[in-house]
């Protein structure tokens, strides 16, 4: 199967039906309240995976050829496509119940690894010109072990919070904060890869949901 599916694609195609297989698969698995939600999750997540798959992160077209391999396997082995995708999807499961708490409504929504966080220090992350790229770098370390689920939020807020900590160290502001920080950045993606392995170590939540 594996074999089968590294061919190569060129036709366009969107992510309709992938998302329709992954609803199929997820509805019965989540509570209606949530569906939506950890569908969104799951899609992005899977996006995430496939391109770490297929060796498409860092590519200049990477949006594109994803589409194209997509389509390809989509129409030309759709029932492959969506056998690996039920797999996948149970592999996600299994992570949403370890990385995703519902809380009570009157239950405090807790603030780990700097999530959420609403310091001034936050605008050197938005002044950041490689936040995608080093998103992607957290992401592939993410997935390397064995952490699929909610991958572009948790790296995000990994990276923030890695940020905000050398932020601190070393009192940075501003613009001047901003390049140092940038001039910093490989050691900071670096402490992030290793708190990835000591989180997949742990069986934590990372994202907390409100019950409706």
């Amino acid at each position: 199967m594996r074999r089968r599916f590294e061919k190569n694609g060129t036709e366009y195609y969107t992510l309709r039906q992938i998302s329709t297989w992954l609803t199929e698969e997820l509805r019965d698995e989540v509570p209606p309240e949530y569906f939506e939600t950890a569908k969104g999750i799951a899609l992005g997540d899977l996006v995430n995976y496939l391109k770490n798959y297929w060796s498409l992160m860092g590519r200049e077209n990477v949006n594109q050829e994803l589409i194209n391999k997509i389509r390809f396997f989509s129409t030309h082995e759709p029932e492959e496509t969506k056998q690996f995708i039920g797999f996948w999807l149970r592999t996600w499961l299994k992570k949403w119940e370890k990385r995703v708490k519902i809380l009570d409504e009157d239950q405090d929504m807790p603030f780990k690894h700097g999530f959420e966080d609403k310091d001034q220090k936050n605008e050197i992350w938005q002044s950041l010109e490689k936040k995608s790229e080093m998103i992607d770098i957290v992401v592939q370390a993410m997935i390397k072990n064995g952490e699929i689920c909610a991958t572009s939020l948790i790296a995000k807020n990994l990276i923030k919070s890695e940020i905000k900590r050398y932020s601190d160290l070393y009192s940075l502001e501003g613009r001047e904060g901003t390049e140092k920080i940038e001039d910093n950045l490989l050691n900071i993606i670096n402490r992030v890869v290793i708190k990835i392995r000591e989180i997949s170590s742990r069986d934590e939540p990372l994202i907390y949901l409100k019950r409706k």
